[in-house]
């Protein structure tokens, strides 16, 4: 995992003035994204519980203003190892976080690891996705107002 900040747009880091002392620092090239919203793909469709969840965080992302067909991948991602979340906690809930072993000792269902493993990744994704509130807070302007706001007009131009 790397250290330090987490990167912040270029257009961001322009309208809060970060690249008048320095302009050189400034990127000259823009990442290009594909607008639109992001067809689910066929490993998506594949499996209900998958495309379901996939619809959710798809109309999540438009009401937030920041999908694109750039992310499908990512979005697919984080919607199958959901999914695979979803049927561990279902597995171990029914099974319990326990098993007993040859010996008859108690120990931890072989699963539990898989689980907190799937649970850390869904976070990460999360993250990625702008749908915890410090990514969030990483993407909105810090004063709230958008009509006058020119971070926030800058944010219009990013939705792709």
């Amino acid at each position: 995992m790397g250290r330090g900040r987490k990167k912040t747009n270029p257009k961001l880091l322009e309208a809060g003035g970060s690249y008048k002392s320095n302009p050189s620092r400034q990127p000259v090239e823009e990442i290009a994204v594909r607008a639109g919203t992001p067809a689910a793909t066929p490993l998506v469709l594949s499996n209900d519980i998958a495309l379901g969840i996939w619809n959710n965080v798809i109309d999540l992302l438009v009401e937030m203003e920041i999908v694109n067909q750039t992310d499908v991948f990512l979005i697919e991602a984080f919607v199958l190892n959901y999914a695979n979340y979803l049927h561990l906690q279902g597995t171990l809930m029914k099974e319990g976080f326990t098993v007993a072993g040859k010996d008859g000792d108690i120990k931890k269902h072989p699963n539990t690891s898989t689980l907190k493993a799937a649970q850390d990744l869904h976070i990460r994704y999360m993250s990625e996705l702008g749908l915890t509130p410090s990514a969030r807070a990483r993407m909105a302007s810090p004063t709230g107002n958008k009509a006058d706001d020119p971070v926030a007009k800058l944010l219009e131009g990013l939705k792709g």
